[in-house]
């Protein structure tokens, strides 16, 4: 079977206070919470989304550290889905064979190799009926916050991510004539307005803020190495910008649009398949460690 991976760079945000600490290693620190995190019972480990209807928990870890690479499994299940279940061949009813509470068990991992002090590569499994990498990062998130303020060691900070793009983005970019706007999508902490940052932490609100940017006149176009500063920026570990949407024409004046989501790196695998019709959770942890072994 096939799965597609994802490529992510992670990097530490540390938390506005003045008595917030700077952690010396993501590596060590992130170690030390996975052992903590994988010793308590799996009720304690799981994480319910309830507008996802799904649960989450931390299964397993593997640790290589000559090569300073972690690969993740973990478990989600969807619930609340109950339907009667057919016999496709014969398609006789079988009935309801779940209760609201139950779900299909699904595996999805991550391979972290740690490049720096603050900053790593993730790949990420995309198993479409598993759980997605921004929820992953949450709970990941979550349980670092949690586990600091039971310490009261004052280091406090987040792992923030953005994809890693491939090349495809800039050779778009050759393609555009006129360049009619760039959007940049930005965490609201990060903005200085203060008319705005006062919305931050609502939840009804999105935390992403989309900033328009248009050319300085009209008839005009925004220049291509304007862009490419953008991405060089996006690029970076210590930036604020987390996604670039441009709306161009090409030369005929046909409509030109791409973004960095749109063409994130990434790496179709062929996986040994399980007699249940799942990604061998072997294979992909083998294969995750061979694709960061590249990086």
């Amino acid at each position: 079977m096939e799965r597609t991976i994802y490529v992510h760079n992670l990097y530490v945000k540390k938390k506005r206070g003045k008595k917030v600490k700077e952690i010396k290693s993501m590596q060590e620190d992130l170690l030390e919470l996975i052992t903590k995190l994988l010793s308590q019972d799996k009720k304690l480990r799981k994480q319910t989304y309830d507008y996802k209807k799904q649960i989450l928990y931390l299964n397993k870890s593997s640790y290589k550290k000559e090569d300073n690479i972690l690969v993740l499994q973990f478990i989600s299940a969807k619930y609340a889905m109950v339907r009667n279940v057919l016999d496709t061949e014969t398609l006789n009813d079988k009935g309801q064979l779940k209760t609201k509470k139950d779900g299909d068990e699904e595996k999805t991992h991550i391979g972290i190799k740690f490049t720096g002090k603050h900053s790593a590569i993730c790949l990420y499994e995309n198993n479409p009926n598993g759980i997605s990498f921004s929820i992953i990062m949450s709970y990941l998130n979550d349980f670092i916050l949690e586990q600091h303020k039971l310490c009261q060691d004052n280091y406090y900070y987040k792992i923030e991510h953005n994809n890693k793009v491939s090349k495809d983005f800039l050779k778009a970019l050759k393609y555009a004539d006129r360049i009619k706007a760039v959007t940049l999508t930005v965490d609201q902490e990060d903005l200085k307005v203060s008319e705005i940052k006062r919305f931050s932490g609502k939840n009804d609100i999105k935390r992403d803020i989309d900033i328009l940017l248009k050319p300085a006149a009209r008839g005009k176009s925004i220049t291509k190495n304007t862009v490419k500063d953008f991405f060089k920026m996006f690029e970076d570990e210590k930036s604020d910008i987390k996604k670039i949407y441009v709306d161009a024409d090409k030369q005929d004046k046909t409509p030109l649009k791409f973004d960095t989501e749109q063409m994130k790196e990434r790496e179709n695998v062929n996986v040994l398949e399980t007699v249940t019709g799942e990604a061998d959770p072997n294979d992909i942890k083998k294969i995750l460690f061979g694709l960061l072994k590249e990086y």
